[in-house]
């Protein structure tokens, strides 16, 4: 359970924080990845950049806006490692 694990220096976990506090995190934050998601729009609007995972066919509609770079297929398990880390590490320089 990652609750439970040692955290990097830096960072923070926090268990299912109210909205305005999430918002307030992701305000905060350069950057952020995750999946098709609330959180993930939510970081977009809030200006993080974001790297976002979709499944393709929920792309057209549904890709956050903001500052968002996409890596879709088929199913998100579809989605390379390696597409992943080239598109972050490319964000992070």
């Amino acid at each position: 359970m990652l609750s439970r694990r040692a955290m990097p220096a830096g960072w923070t976990w926090s268990h299912n924080p109210p909205i305005l506090a999430l918002a307030g995190l992701l305000a905060e934050s350069t950057h952020y990845l995750g999946n098709d998601s609330g959180p993930t729009h939510l970081a977009a609007a809030c200006g993080a950049s974001v790297l976002a995972l979709f499944r393709s066919e929920f792309l057209p509609v549904w890709r956050p806006f903001g500052n968002a770079h996409l890596i879709s297929a088929q199913a998100v398990d579809q989605i390379p490692l390696a597409a992943v880390q080239s598109t972050l590490g490319a964000l992070l320089r």
